[in-house]
């Protein structure tokens, strides 16, 4: 059940990612 719960937040994980690769986009070219 762990294994299952895990693999289901690393989903949730990789969309938010993907969802915030914009973002996180723009973060990093104002710090760099």
């Amino acid at each position: 059940m762990i294994d299952v719960l895990y693999y289901m937040y690393y989903l949730f994980y990789l969309k938010k990612l993907k969802d915030m690769q914009l973002y996180g986009r723009t973060v990093w070219a104002l710090v760099l």
